[in-house]
């Protein structure tokens, strides 16, 4: 919408006399806040924070048949100083549904009333990335996870099953420039990766091929990893 007005306005000032001001509209930019309200296991590090990312949305109404996965909340820009939200739980009230789900024969779609894969996209937000991520995971029909890791969303990580071994492929995506179209420059490491696997078999070996000390606990059929640096790229083997 930002876009079209201000298109709008050069195409309209084109048509003016240049000996005259010209004015052009400035279309603030907007945060819409939102929150997760799931306790499935794929949202369980999401479910009830206050998140936000640039951009806007619709309202909806819903009926019976879908499910409703997150909601806009209110913020009121006039209450920002007296009404704090990190004080008074504000904003808290509900605008409107905004990601839901919906059973169809043997799947599931999901309609985002936001434009929340834009700012994903062209600014990298990690959590708007984690919040796209999971509703694939979520239609697919991924509700336990093989292997969850807590680091910044631009760590990918890809595990891959053989017959006596599980391989962990981590990718560090995150660089000098997040936003796309910009020469990327270097790589930042990202330090102290927690790796959770579903594990109930018997563990013969784990290592790395960075050769990092990998820090392992086991918590009954799950393995604790603590991978305490990653550069570019890393992989881990759990040999039973």
């Amino acid at each position: 919408m930002a876009h079209f007005i201000v298109d709008y306005a050069i195409e309209e000032a084109k048509k003016t006399n240049f000996n005259s001001r010209i004015t052009i509209p400035v279309v603030p930019f907007y945060h819409t806040y939102y929150n997760i309200d799931s306790t499935g296991l794929i949202w369980r590090d999401l479910n009830g924070k206050v998140l936000s990312f640039q951009g806007s949305y619709i309202e909806i109404e819903t009926d019976d048949e879908v499910e409703e996965i997150g909601y806009i909340l209110n913020f009121d820009y006039t209450k920002v100083h007296s009404e704090h939200w990190l004080k008074s739980g504000y904003p808290g009230k509900r605008v409107s549904p905004m990601i839901i789900s919906k059973t169809i024969d043997r799947g599931k779609s999901i309609y985002c009333a936001t434009d929340l894969e834009i700012y994903s996209l062209e600014y990298g937000d990690s959590e708007s990335i984690e919040v796209l991520t999971n509703l694939v995971k979520y239609v697919g029909g991924e509700e336990i996870e093989l292997v969850k890791i807590k680091a910044p969303g631009t760590v990918e990580v890809n595990p891959y099953v053989s017959e006596n071994s599980l391989v962990i492929f981590l990718l560090n995506h995150t660089t000098n420039q997040l936003t796309t179209g910009k020469a990327v420059r270097y790589i930042i490491p990202i330090k102290d990766i927690t790796i959770e696997v579903n594990w109930n078999k018997r563990l013969e070996s784990a290592f790395c091929l960075s050769k990092s000390n990998l820090d392992l606990k086991r918590e009954e059929s799950k393995i604790i990893l603590t991978l305490p640096y990653l550069e570019e790229y890393d992989v881990i083997v759990l040999k039973e």
